[in-house]
């Protein structure tokens, strides 16, 4: 296992995860229209625009296989919703089926907790679909149910929660102490 900060060249297979991912993870919660109108090139040229944007606060982290094959990815960055008191957001993470349960999940938030620090966050809010059984993840890694709200994802709409953490120091303690 080795994970990196993400180069341009990365968006394939980060594009492949986030979209495989997806229809692994919302099979059965997101409707399958939605879901088959993902596409492997539309999420590499967002990848691709996302990493090479270095005028934003923001952070690409990938998981690769002992193969060098991206199974995993994590976004994070200045939490841009100023309604909430959380000043960094881990705007996406997904780690393929195949590769959960082996602590990637919890090396990975470390790792983005230490980046968001170096950002000069304090505090961290994710927002993931609630009815998403890998909600208990952020649970055990110390976040606080914190908030819940609608969002669409084409003609569906979703409930959404928020997990929160005040102090994401301790976090970040883990990620150095490793």
């Amino acid at each position: 296992m080795n994970i990196r900060r993400a180069e341009i060249s990365d968006s394939d297979g980060i594009a492949k995860v986030h979209v495989d991912a997806w229809k692994e993870t919302y099979k059965g919660l997101i409707n399958d229209d939605y879901l088959n109108s993902l596409s492997y090139e539309k999420k590499a040229k967002m990848w691709k625009e996302v990493i090479k944007d270095d005028t934003q606060p923001q952070r690409t982290f990938v998981i690769e296989n002992d193969s060098k094959t991206i199974v995993g990815f994590a976004f994070c960055g200045i939490n841009r919703e100023k309604e909430y008191e959380y000043d960094g957001d881990l705007h996406a993470m997904y780690i393929l089926k195949d590769y959960q349960n082996r602590g990637y999940g919890s090396k990975i938030t470390r790792i983005v907790a230490k980046a968001l620090v170096d950002l000069g966050c304090g505090s961290l809010i994710i927002w993931a679909l609630k009815d998403n059984s890998y909600c208990r993840f952020y649970e055990k890694v110390g976040g606080i149910k914190v908030k819940e709200r609608l969002y669409t994802y084409g003609n569906q709409e979703v409930k959404l929660v928020g997990y929160g953490w005040k102090d994401i120091g301790s976090i970040y303690q883990n990620a150095i102490n490793e």
